[in-house]
């Protein structure tokens, strides 16, 4: 991914280890053409630990040259560089290649990198990718040895920057667990929640096969109290939602997640409110507990007020068992707000049914 800004390694010439010492300088001229210093500090074994006074970028095969005092001790080059991850801006018409490893044989493709190479060889040129939870829309081009070649079709504005972490959806591609197995993170992520946690949550479920896999791995394990939240966020589980739930109704406790940023971007936010409430009916007539998530009161969590929008989204999600928040600084704000809302809610509504309370509103009471 080119240049990173120094905070982690920097791997000089092997032979220098064992002959550095505290006090030594490691002088160079930056990425951004600025020269600098390191200076040794301490050495632990064969990792040595230098410090700069002011910040630097590098990249590979910079000029290195080792000083104490006022001889130059020796000159060599930075040889590789662990990879860190970048933000990247996109434009309608920008392309990139998304591959699993994050490398490409042409030096300058802009490369995201998505750790599920088996999820990749089911998606075909010409379906969508969504990132980050709509903001940029592309197409897959073609697919190519090193992966698949996509157009940005539409970004929310021109240029709009993309970071490391965020979300990514395939609408148009039939994606399963129960097709391509669990892969080496999934495993080892389930396998640490096994041992220290209580529930997991499943992300991606399709179909009644994606329930079983995770399922069957609990009673494996021995856990059989072990929860499973089911994050219900693709195109799949409308057209399977019948047989996910038989198959979450075998395992106890479970529970459904109602992901409304990814369920938008898959099936379009004109849907969004329909597909909702059929999901919360859902829940309810099979008494699995439901979460509401994505974006409640995230204005509320990032600055401290909420918009209107968002207060009769908060006093909606009240009918859910649970509401998910998101992160913010002004997050405790947020979770106030909201258990306020939801308990001035209790007396108008219970679940989806309209509770017919007195109405003290005319009369200027205090409610």
């Amino acid at each position: 991914m080119g240049e990173y800004r120094s905070g982690s390694e920097l791997p000089v010439p092997p032979g220098w280890i064992a002959q550095l010492k505290a006090g030594d300088t490691i002088a160079l001229t930056d990425a951004a053409g600025r020269p600098r210093e390191l200076t040794i500090r301490s050495r632990q074994g064969e990792v040595l630990r230098a410090e700069c006074d002011r910040s630097l970028y590098l990249r590979a095969s910079l000029p290195l040259e080792w000083r104490r005092g006022h001889a130059v001790k020796g000159t060599g080059e930075i040889d590789w560089l662990p990879r860190q991850p970048k933000a990247l801006e996109f434009s309608p018409g920008s392309t990139f290649l998304l591959n699993a490893s994050g490398e490409s044989h042409a030096p300058s493709d802009n490369v995201l990198a998505f750790p599920e190479p088996a999820l990749l060889e089911h998606v075909r040129p010409g379906e969508r990718v969504i990132l980050d939870d709509g903001k940029i829309v592309v197409v897959v081009q073609s697919r190519r040895l090193d992966g698949l070649v996509c157009a940005v079709q539409r970004t929310v504005k021109s240029p709009t920057r993309l970071r490391s972490g965020k979300g990514i959806a395939f609408p148009d591609s039939t994606l399963s667990l129960g097709t391509v197995g669990v892969g080496p993170a999934d495993e080892a992520a389930l396998s640490f929640a096994l041992e220290h946690a209580d529930g997991v949550g499943v992300s991606f479920v399709n179909g009644p096969r994606d329930v079983t896999v995770v399922g069957e791995r609990i009673w494996a394990a021995g856990r059989a109290n072990f929860g499973m939240i089911l994050k219900l966020e693709t195109r799949g589980v409308l057209r399977n939602l019948p047989g996910i739930l038989f198959e979450a109704l075998k395992y106890d406790p479970v529970g459904l997640m109602i992901a409304r940023g990814d369920l938008a971007v898959e099936l379009s936010f004109e849907r969004l409110a329909e597909i909702q409430e059929e999901l919360l009916c859902f829940g309810e007539a099979c008494h699995l507990p439901v979460i509401w998530a994505t974006q409640v009161l995230d204005a509320a969590a990032q600055t401290g007020l909420p918009t209107r929008a968002e207060v009769t989204d908060a006093a909606m999600a009240m009918r859910a068992e649970c509401v998910m928040l998101g992160k913010g600084p002004h997050i405790a704000t947020a979770t106030w707000m909201l258990a306020d809302i939801i308990q001035k809610m209790e007396a108008h509504q219970f679940k989806r049914r309209s509770m017919m309370r007195p109405l003290a509103v005319a009369l200027g009471h205090k409610t």
